[in-house]
């Protein structure tokens, strides 16, 4: 088997004429989506964090459907995670995106991870938190979320 690398450069926006870019209606949300995926580990930690993110977002849209990704055995690879996708999307047409994987708990003083390999973060945890910060980045009435922003 041969690799290949592959190297894409995209010119930066500073480098246009600063109104390049002009929406002017964000609009509204009207649904959700989202994926959850898992390897290695039981669905039930997917099932989790759909439950968790729609406790958050159905009061608020009814319209929102997360589907689950789960691969096991060798397709899965060698390590365990999980993890979850959410977008947005507007009246208007815009994409509002945010998600997260799970990941080891680090040491707050050291800002690295601990000597022992601690625990993943719960499946709920994850789930509550991706869905709080789809919200916030809604909140701030953009037509772009702000991990896509320079």
């Amino acid at each position: 088997m041969e690799v290949c690398h592959l190297l894409v450069l995209f010119p930066l926006m500073s480098e246009y004429e600063p109104d390049g870019v002009n929406w002017i209606a964000d609009g509204f949300v009207k649904k959700i989506r989202g994926t959850t995926f898992s390897a290695r580990v039981s669905t039930q930690f997917e099932n989790s964090m759909i439950k968790a993110a729609r406790r958050i977002i159905n009061p608020l849209l009814s319209d929102v459907h997360i589907f689950s990704d789960h691969r096991s055995g060798p397709p899965a690879g060698n390590s365990p995670g999980y993890g979850i996708s959410l977008v947005a999307e507007t009246t208007s047409g815009c994409f509002i995106s945010a998600d997260t994987a799970a990941s080891h708990s680090r040491d707050e003083d050291y800002c690295s991870l601990a000597d022992e390999k601690s625990d993943l973060m719960p499946p709920e945890y994850i789930g509550e938190r991706i869905a709080n910060v789809l919200l916030g980045e809604i909140a701030q009435c953009g037509v772009v979320d702000s991990m896509h922003q320079a």
